[in-house]
């Protein structure tokens, strides 16, 4: 064995300053977090910090929800639950729960437990249930979210196109090839299954 080889396989201990606290310490280098002093000035440093009332977001990567995740205890745990978890109390409910409806908030006033059943009560109230139909669904709470009509980027008509259409009384296959669509779009268009929210 190599002097080089015996020397790698001991940790080295470095004195260090904490990036968020300024706190003198000592670490092992080149581990997760050595750069922070305790695990809470590096859970802390990924979050923007603002006004007491404002939405705090998780500043490091979301998944495709939006929210942030952080390695706690072993686990990969939900950035908002770790925030309220050391800022109010270890939890014994399986959610946290946003009251501001931002996944990336971790501001622990927005925060409140629940179990997955108010989790779910609370996604169907918002609007964000993809099960919920009618005028609970999401695309009549937040239309503006959900591109419809000629903002979908493969659709190939217009709404001049689609009330051509419905006011034509050719048939279905001589439109198609006008339009250069498939006969099923002009029954779909004619029966309101598709351009619905042009009435």
């Amino acid at each position: 064995m190599t002097s080089a080889s015996v020397r790698a396989s001991y940790p080295v201990v470095a004195n260090r300053i904490c990036n968020r606290c300024a706190i003198h310490f000592e670490t092992t280098t080149g581990g997760p977090g050595s750069y922070f002093c305790s695990f809470e000035c590096r859970f802390w440093s990924k979050v923007s910090r603002r006004g007491p009332l404002e939405c705090w977001p998780w500043i490091a990567s979301l998944d495709s929800h939006g929210y942030g995740h952080i390695w706690w205890n072993g686990a990969l745990v939900l950035a908002h639950r770790v925030a309220f978890e050391l800022e109010v109390k270890p939890l014994a409910e399986p959610c946290v729960l946003h009251e501001c409806d931002s996944p990336a908030c971790c501001n622990p006033a927005h925060l409140f437990p629940g179990s997955k059943q108010d989790n779910s009560d609370d996604c169907i109230r918002k609007g964000r249930d993809r099960k919920a139909t009618g005028d609970a669904s999401g695309s009549r709470l937040y239309p503006e979210r959900y591109p419809r009509g000629a903002r979908v980027n493969t659709a190939r008509l217009t709404p001049e196109d689609v009330a051509e259409i419905r006011a034509s009384t050719e048939p279905g296959p001589i439109l198609a090839g006008r339009f250069g669509v498939n006969r099923s779009t002009i029954t779909r268009v004619r029966t309101r299954a598709s351009w619905a929210h042009l009435g």
